[in-house]
């Protein structure tokens, strides 16, 4: 592969890396807990916290209920 090739392959993955990247970012809150009945934990990054009511949701952030528990999450288009 020419050299010149390779190198516009490259910068455009990187670009399209930020981008994207850029993207998730302003994605951020997406969703918010808005009633826990028992017990949640939320998964932020490589810890677990425990789901409150009011907590805000980013993009890729999990959230697990725990055994008799239920959760309802709300995003901004109001879904539930």
């Amino acid at each position: 592969m020419d050299k010149r090739v390779w190198l516009r392959t490259a910068l455009g993955a990187a670009a399209l890396t930020v981008a994207m990247t850029s993207a998730l970012a302003a994605e951020e809150g997406v969703a918010t807990v808005i009633r826990i009945t028992g017990d949640a934990v939320v998964r932020k990054g490589a810890q677990y916290v425990s789901g409150t009511e009011g907590m805000a949701l980013n993009v890729g952030e999990r959230v697990m209920s725990l055994a008799a528990s239920t959760t309802v999450i709300q995003y901004k288009d109001g879904c539930r």
